[in-house]
């Protein structure tokens, strides 16, 4: 400050100033003073970055502070928008570590999505049956919000942890794709490197896509291992039922992760530039214009909803036609809103979508089941994360399985014997005679 004349008050009135608007309070009721959010304390690290290069470059060369500083790298990145050397740094670090990782996937998306799917019947037969009737109003959505996640807040300032990057699991990558992604989204102002540019957003893609198939081997191998210490067979145990329900899902998490990370406006024409050269070559190329189309429309629906029908013209692959009357009906029932015009759009593409898995198909045919079923999974889609995996069966089933539970004397806290128990409800909710879930109230 002394350094600077154009400051007129001291430290000390700047100090009282923080304390009197609430970003410095008192803990504990002693002589220190600490962030009152930690919101405010990961700000200004991330803007001591941006006047400290010698800190800066402490976080990114200590592998452990790298990956806690995952908020302030993205905020710094926003602070510097154009600071191209530090989205490369962030970029090669990405790559050293993952690429040696996900070697063993095939460069062709589209044939190691085929290998992973396991049994698509399932998710066909879910489609078929789901059917949403109208959007939700706002209470519907807050009602859904509020049972679908719960309430976590844990606003208070506390010491960055330190993260071991030699203990590889799905939740340390999907850190370091998340850096990047995040990274990238905000150095908008970087001008020229467009070949580069093009480079990195395509190595997003493709690690987000290798993710989905690697929580799908590490989600098997962590069921068979306890399945054999349990001593049961492995192949007739149901637990293995719900591995396959998942890996189908797995286009569905992969895409919602990518918009978690990449979706701005500030990236749609890069998008469509890279989708017009898939499209060159749409036979090899399905799995990624799924994931394009849908990040298009995941940043704006009205604007871009040509792509709904030019997705269903493009998209071959079954698994994938299924996402597509998924990614639908979770548009009519969160994204259209009052809007009478997109809702009536969406109704007819979701019909024309559900004909596209079989042309024989007659629409007349269709069982109409209750539309919080189908909420439930695609909400939980939304907001799925890699450690709540499971959750994507939990909010299905969560009013039959409370009045299940109640009817035995079966202990459910066992983690395995619960995976078998939801899966059973399920199944029970999917089939013709199937007990209905709770109507929400508005």
């Amino acid at each position: 400050m002394a350094d600077n004349d154009r400051i007129s008050i001291g430290s000390k009135e700047i100090f009282n100033f923080f304390v009197s608007c609430g970003i410095l309070k008192l803990k504990d009721e002693v002589d220190i003073y600490v962030f009152r959010l930690n919101g405010f304390f990961e700000y200004f690290l991330a803007y001591q970055m941006t006047k400290d290069s010698e800190f800066k470059n402490m976080i990114l060369e200590d592998e452990g502070k790298y990956l806690g500083f995952k908020n302030q790298l993205e905020i710094y990145s926003g602070f510097r928008r154009d600071d191209l050397d530090f989205l490369l740094a962030v970029y090669k670090k990405t790559k050293n570590k993952l690429l040696p990782v996900f070697e063993l996937y095939n460069t062709n998306k589209d044939i190691e999505l085929l290998n992973k799917i396991q049994e698509p019947k399932i998710i066909e037969e879910m489609c078929r049956k789901v059917s949403i009737e109208k959007s939700l109003t706002t209470y519907e959505k807050a009602e859904l919000e509020d049972f679908a996640d719960e309430l976590q807040i844990n606003a208070d300032v506390h010491l960055i942890k330190k993260i071991n990057p030699e203990e590889i699991n799905s939740e340390l990558l999907e850190r370091y794709i998340s850096i990047l992604a995040r990274v990238f989204r905000n150095s908008d102002e970087i001008l020229g490197n467009k070949e580069k540019k093009i480079e990195i957003f395509n190595q997003i893609i493709d690690f987000y896509c290798d993710l989905g198939f690697y929580i799908i081997d590490e989600f098997s191998d962590l069921t068979k291992q306890e399945l054999k210490k349990e001593e049961y067979s492995i192949d007739d145990f149901p637990e293995l039922n719900l591995l396959k329900f998942i890996s189908n899902f797995s286009p569905m998490i992969t895409q919602v992760w990518l918009f978690d990370g990449l979706g701005h406006y500030n990236i749609e024409r890069m998008i469509k530039n890279e989708i017009t050269e898939l499209e060159k070559n749409i036979g090899i190329n399905q799995y990624r214009l799924f994931i394009l189309y849908f990040l298009l429309l995941d940043i704006d629906l009205n604007t871009n909803k040509e792509y709904i029908q030019i997705a269903m013209n493009n998209i071959k692959i079954p698994i994938l036609k299924y996402m597509i009357v998924v990614k639908l009906n979770y548009y009519l029932a969160f994204k259209a809103n009052s809007n009478k015009n997109m809702q009536q759009e969406l109704s007819n593409k979701i019909q024309q979508a559900k004909l596209n898995l079989d042309d024989k198909t007659d629409i007349s045919n269709f069982i109409q089941y209750e539309k919080e079923i189908f909420i439930f999974i695609s909400f939980s889609t939304k907001k799925a994360i890699i450690k709540e995996y499971i959750k994507l069966i939990d909010c299905v089933v969560t009013h039959a399985l409370k009045k299940k539970i109640a009817k035995t004397n079966s202990d459910f806290t066992n983690s395995k014997k619960r995976l078998i128990f939801i899966y059973s409800i399920f199944h029970e909710l999917t089939t013709a005679k199937a007990c209905k879930v709770q109507r929400v109230q508005s």
